[in-house]
């Protein structure tokens, strides 16, 4: 999945964040996945989502 600017460093990909916030549907691919595309988008999610649940919890002290 390719998402235009995502490869780009600084304002740019903040632009492309920032896009998306406004409208989700820009940034959702809706294609079929290629041979361990979907293993791999699921483990990085697990990771993203593990990284923000730490954050939050030195964040928060808990």
């Amino acid at each position: 999945m390719t998402v235009p600017g995502a490869s780009s460093r600084g304002s740019a990909s903040a632009g492309v964040a920032d896009q998306c916030k406004s409208n989700r549907k820009k940034c959702l691919y809706e294609g079929s996945y290629e041979s361990g595309e979907r293993d791999y988008a699921e483990q990085e999610a697990k990771r993203l989502n593990l990284a923000e649940l730490e954050r939050l919890r030195r964040v928060f002290g808990n």
